[in-house]
């Protein structure tokens, strides 16, 4: 029997596809193994974090794409090629595509009904980089919060329009209950008196790069206590929310920059700042240091899940695992020609002490900036 003759299609589908074929698969594998290692490391090292903050749908479009491309060249090859991986492939693509869908983004809340009682609306917005825009104040006002707090707000012509719209939300006539007010780099308006507030300012890290803004700005983590007993009579005390704004470089590892921020609050003795009768804040006692939180709200610029955020939030509920909807990505690159990147990161983030119930959790686009809002209702369990 005569050889069929040979020619550059049958080298392409007997040598060329098998191996393509083999080789894309071998790509989608390699690319869900690193990803499933970051998953399970976040950033308990310093070299895994940089694994844990590729996020995950990208990889799972990826991984996707890759068999069915060694599918389709498999079909094409008179040679096996990527047969004996691409079944792999495949279970590990459904795997972590229900991983991705059920746990990340709780896809199963596609029909969330609502519960009765008067929930405490918290809306927390960084506006680190944004420039200006009339229409600021309005954003935060749009989504009726009953506790808002903006950082970082970029001091131009808007910016006391911005202070002035956020007055709108609390209504007290009364100088020694303030309901707004501006500290350092946060601006906190309330329909709830502020009675109490303080500051625990971080070091500068050792590996901080000189060029990147945390070089001088090493964040900082305060508390807010609001007089809530009008709502929850029962609750005895101040409701107490933490805001924190943590470093941005991407050098630091996030268990130095968490390590540097319990040690701030744990070390911080006072003095606390209060409103006296004419509502001028002054310096007041701080027994017994931070106080415990019921709500810390904040850019953690630690991606949700990570290690890390224990070190100051261990034993609180995070919110969007509570009750959150989708990907609830927070951030995107604001650097130019960087801009066109979607949010894929959520680093913006609440978490809820065990007494309260998360009822929402939503993050919301603003006008401006790379940094969505989020807003959180919470209510006495």
């Amino acid at each position: 029997m005569r050889e069929p003759p040979k020619g550059p299609i049958k080298w392409l589908r007997r040598r060329a596809l098998p191996w393509a074929a083999r080789l894309t698969a071998l790509v989608g594998a390699a690319v869900l193994l690193v990803w499933g290692l970051g998953a399970v490391l976040t950033d308990e090292s310093h070299w895994s974090q940089y694994v844990w903050w590729v996020p995950s749908w990208p990889v799972l479009v990826l991984a996707w794409i890759s068999w069915g491309v060694s599918a389709a060249l498999g079909a094409l090859s008179t040679r096996l090629g990527g047969a004996f991986v691409r079944p792999f492939l495949l279970v590990a693509c459904l795997v972590a595509t229900v991983w991705v869908a059920l746990v990340e983004w709780r896809l199963y809340r596609v029909v969330r009904v609502g519960g009765a009682g008067d929930p405490v609306r918290i809306v927390h917005w960084n506006l680190a980089q944004a420039p200006g825009r009339p229409d600021l104040a309005q954003a935060v006002l749009d989504l009726d919060p009953d506790i808002a707090v903006v950082a970082n707000p970029r001091r131009d012509e808007h910016f006391e329009p911005l202070l002035t719209g956020l007055t709108r939300i609390g209504d007290s006539e009364d100088p020694a209950r303030p309901t707004f007010a501006r500290f350092g780099r946060f601006a906190v308006a309330s329909t709830f008196p502020i009675v109490r507030s303080g500051e625990a300012p971080l070091h500068r890290l050792a590996d901080t790069d000189r060029e990147w803004v945390t070089w001088w700005d090493h964040g900082r983590i305060a508390f807010f206590e609001f007089d809530a007993s009008a709502r929850y009579p029962d609750l005895g005390r101040s409701l107490v929310v933490w805001v924190v704004d943590l470093p941005s470089d991407p050098r630091l590892w996030r268990m130095d920059v968490m390590r540097e921020a319990r040690r701030a609050i744990d070390m911080w003795a006072g003095p606390a700042k209060a409103p006296n009768a004419v509502g001028l804040w002054r310096p007041a006692d701080a027994p017994g240091g931070f106080p415990a939180p019921d709500v810390v709200v904040g850019d953690f610029n630690a991606p949700r899940g990570s290690a890390s955020l224990d070190l100051i939030v261990d034993g609180l509920t995070e919110a969007h695992s509570a009750a959150g909807f989708g990907p609830d990505a927070s951030w995107q690159p604001q650097q130019s020609g960087w801009s066109f990147i979607p949010r894929l990161w959520h680093i913006d983030l609440t978490f809820v002490d065990p007494a309260w119930r998360v009822r929402g959790y939503d993050v919301h686009p603003g006008p401006v900036g790379g940094h969505a809002l989020q807003a959180v209702d919470v209510e006495r369990r």
